[in-house]
């Protein structure tokens, strides 16, 4: 029998425009050049040998539509556990949906939540009408604690806002996952 195990990673590479796209080679360019270009041809094909496929596309975070809480249960820095909802939707209810989560992160500063989320849309690349909510934690039980202390405190709130998003919904992936430093190439 054969035993297939698949693991996803993201490279995060911040953009402040468009623009910064044309910099990449020269990003690149400087790993190319540290590691040298045997070496890094030879880590390429070892890289990419490992892998059934790789994707490419830019996300757009949204200040509006993200929660940052004011007294974080835990700050960013610390977080050692990531948690991703990849959803789809309608696209006709794209301006609802924003909606929805305008409510939902006003529900969450009304009743000062100390678990924050980000919200993405998917600009270029993969589904356009695909959003991601990301979340973290100290770790998995972490998360799934305050995940049940929040529904317990907004129970009533949060199931008609869950009623008015379901319906445009049409898939929901969860990914969960930690970070990984030591993964990174590109020093700030």
């Amino acid at each position: 029998s054969e035993m297939c195990i698949r693991d996803s990673y993201y490279y995060l590479f911040p953009l402040s425009s468009y623009g910064d796209i044309d910099n990449f080679p020269n990003v690149f360019g400087a790993a190319i050049e540290k590691i040298g270009k045997d070496k890094w041809k030879e880590f390429m094909i070892r890289n990419e040998s490992s892998m059934e496929y790789h994707k490419d596309f830019i996300a757009k975070w949204h200040a509006k539509y993200s929660y940052i809480p004011t007294e974080p249960r835990i700050k960013m820095e610390d977080a050692e556990f990531l948690h991703w909802v990849f959803f789809t939707y309608k696209m006709e209810k794209r301006d609802e949906i924003l909606d929805i989560l305008a409510e939902w992160k006003a529900l969450y500063e009304e009743n000062s939540i100390p678990d924050g989320w980000s919200t993405w849309t998917i600009e270029l690349g993969e589904q356009n009408n695909m959003m991601v909510i990301s979340d973290f934690a100290k770790d998995g039980g972490s998360w799934y604690a305050a995940m049940e202390e929040n529904t317990e405190l907004l129970k009533e709130e949060e199931q008609k806002l869950w009623a008015k998003l379901a319906p445009h919904v049409l898939t929901m992936e969860q990914k969960y996952g930690s970070p990984r430093p030591d993964l990174g190439f590109v020093n700030k």
